[in-house]
């Protein structure tokens, strides 16, 4: 939280006057726009329960407790500077609490040796910092607190000085903080633990949209306040986040956001502070940021619990509106909720760079905000938020209850609206009736709840499953028609049952006693066969199965050994062959040949007579593909005659 003193009473006078000016100038600008924009606090429904992610964390734990691991230590040591931020966390330069340091680790851990135990001797709580991270990282420490991560970025807030990381992963840097002041021991007297004291109801169904918030900036650890707050369709349920510019502006404190919702002190007793449960968020986005109006709006990366409330706006200026109530639930020092009221002063002094009509001047009238309460939505009596708080300007800052010489300062919605508006809507109510809700459909239901118009189906479930039940588009009425449970098919019993609708049982065929064939029902037909049993391994060289006994039998091979060019079996090609190359028997018929491959020869027979001897011959001339032609001489010597060379 800021805090400003007042120049010297002459300059101050002087400052005011352009202050005056300038705020004018801006309330003309703003009467000069639309119709004042407005929105209706909503319920949110799509986080978990905290006790659904308390239970959930506890399993988890069990189960990394369970499986036993080797680790490997490694200690930061803090210096005796940062154990004092520790011990007392104050407001620094930037107008921001800081709660903690963040030194680097510089450590990797790898699934399936040992984990990785960092631990910061002398530090309330820890958190990491991871990079590189593969799969899923496990981080738990012995409080049984367990969280896992799938992506680079920063973990929980872990209580204690040392957690332990098993998977894969770097760990670049650890954050040692002190988790939450102390509404009960260090806060100021007057602050005011909101649970203790009576609150407006429009305010106390309030409460759950309010969130402390940690974050890194540098090398230190801060915490702020925050407020979900509400768009204007009805159909989303986008987690925005509300808070101060001066709290968060880089996308880097975004990024390392942990949101505690629900954190409230257990007792009105003095004594030690609650600390915050497992109702947190990691991880944010900027949507929206700028120093005029000190404003910032947040995406959460995560829903935030079931049930939380996301707070509605209203654009209607009110800086210069003295008497206006003002109420607020925030986090002072880190701590659970605290409660405050203010009521709008517009002859406050102001201070620097705080315009009025920019900023919001009010005087406390019951509780008060300290460091960390900064960002906390300020809210009109409807629980619309009207600013978020930048800080305190007056003579004497230091004193948070001094109320007198002290203004309470916010920045104010109105000034910066244009610029969220894009994001959040123009509020405008759908309706003020349920009239105003009709969509012409007489199946639904039509009505107003809070500006905002809901059309519900009619419900025509009559409870009895054996009838279709819809409902009629042209008068509204319900229709509740008796199933047809024939699902076509001949083989099945069709029926229906009250209470699970129809049933469609298949017929039973009784058993012929042949083991050598499968009854079966014919759907087209509904009678029952008896089929022979498919014994066909699809194989040709195993020959053709059958079914003897109730028990497949291999049948006679196709290709018999001996069988000329036929003896062994080709599976591929479903044939008896032999290899290329193996012999055959000679049939002794010179125009043939004895290779299973090579081709036949083509052969032609001649008769000739030898001129000398008249003797008769016969030559046969045989030409083979791809070989020269040959010719054998097949003749017979006469034994009458005789040659002789001369």
């Amino acid at each position: 939280m800021i805090r400003t003193t007042l120049q010297a009473t002459d300059m101050t006078k002087r400052f005011e006057s352009f202050v005056v000016v300038a705020a004018f100038g801006l309330g003309l600008l703003l009467s000069t726009d639309a119709a004042a924009g407005r929105k209706g606090p909503e319920v949110g429904t799509h986080g978990q329960p905290a006790e659904v992610r308390e239970r959930a964390m506890q399993a988890l734990y069990a189960r990394l407790a369970a499986a036993s691991h080797a680790a490997e230590r490694h200690v930061v040591t803090l210096t005796g500077d940062d154990l004092r931020i520790l011990a007392n966390p104050s407001v620094d330069s930037t107008g921001r609490l800081r709660v903690g340091v963040h030194r680097a680790v510089g450590r990797s851990v790898t699934n399936g040796r040992s984990d990785l135990i960092v631990a910061v001797p002398g530090a309330p709580a820890i958190r990491l910092e991871l990079a590189r991270v593969e799969g899923t990282v496990a981080v738990f420490n012995d409080a049984g607190q367990a969280h896992e991560y799938s992506e680079d970025g920063f973990t929980h807030t872990f209580v204690g000085d040392e957690v332990r990381v098993r998977g894969n992963a770097h760990v670049t840097g650890t954050g040692a903080v002190n988790l939450g002041g102390n509404l009960c021991d260090f806060n100021a007297s007057c602050t005011e633990n909101a649970e203790c004291v009576s609150i407006p109801a429009a305010i106390e169904t309030a409460r759950d949209a309010h969130a402390s918030c940690l974050f890194i900036s540098g090398p230190s650890y801060y915490v702020c306040s925050g407020g979900l707050i509400a768009d204007s369709d009805p159909g989303t349920e986008v987690p925005y986040l509300l808070t101060a510019n001066h709290c968060i502006s880089k996308a880097r404190e975004a990024r390392s956001l942990e949101t505690f919702f629900q954190y409230v002190q257990s007792s009105c007793n003095a004594g030690p502070c609650t600390l915050p449960g497992n109702a947190s968020t990691i991880g944010s986005t900027i949507v929206a940021t700028n120093q005029i109006g000190d404003y910032s709006l947040l995406q959460l990366s995560e829903n935030p619990p079931a049930g939380s409330v996301f707070l509605g706006w209203n654009d209607s200026p009110v800086a210069f509106s003295s008497g206006i109530d003002l109420y607020r639930i925030s986090h002072p020092g880190g701590a659970p909720q605290a409660y405050s009221e203010h009521v709008v002063d517009a002859s406050a002094p102001t201070c620097g760079s705080w315009p009025r009509g920019e900023r919001i001047y009010s005087r406390d009238t019951f509780g008060a905000t300290e460091g960390g309460s900064s960002g906390s939505p300020v809210l009109n009596s409807n629980a619309e938020v009207v600013g978020q708080l930048s800080g305190v300007c007056g003579e004497n800052v230091n004193d948070e209850c001094d109320s007198v010489r002290n203004a309470t300062v916010d920045g104010a919605f109105a000034a910066y609206y244009p610029e969220v508006q894009p994001f959040l809507g123009d509020g405008s109510a759908e309706c003020t009736v349920d009239g105003d809700c009709g969509d012409g459909d007489p199946c639904t239901t039509d009505t107003c709840e809070a500006g905002v118009c809901s059309n519900v189906l009619i419900d025509c479930t009559d409870g009895d499953g054996c009838t279709a039940d819809s409902c009629d588009p042209s008068t509204g009425a319900c229709k509740n028609v008796a199933l047809s449970c024939d699902d076509g098919n001949a083989c099945t019993t069709d029926s229906c049952d009250s209470t699970i609708g129809c049933v469609n049982d298949s017929v039973v065929c009784p058993d012929d006693g042949d083991p050598c064939t499968a009854e079966a029902c014919d759907s087209a037909t509904g009678q029952c066969q008896s089929n022979l049993v498919d014994c066909d391994d699809g194989l040709f060289c195993t020959g053709v199965e059958a079914c003897v006994e109730g028990s497949c039998v291999v049948g006679f091979a196709p290709c018999v050994p001996g069988n000329q060019c036929a003896s062994t079996c080709d599976e591929d090609a479903d044939t008896c062959s032999d290899p290329p190359g193996t012999s055959c028997e000679d049939d002794a018929n010179p125009c043939t040949v004895t290779s299973a491959t090579e081709q036949e020869p083509v052969c032609t027979c001649q008769t000739w007579q030898h001129a000398m001897t008249r003797s008769s011959a016969m030559a046969v001339t045989c030409v083979r593909a791809g070989h020269a032609q040959s010719t054998r001489d097949l003749r017979v010597p006469r034994t009458s005659s005789a040659s002789k060379s001369r």
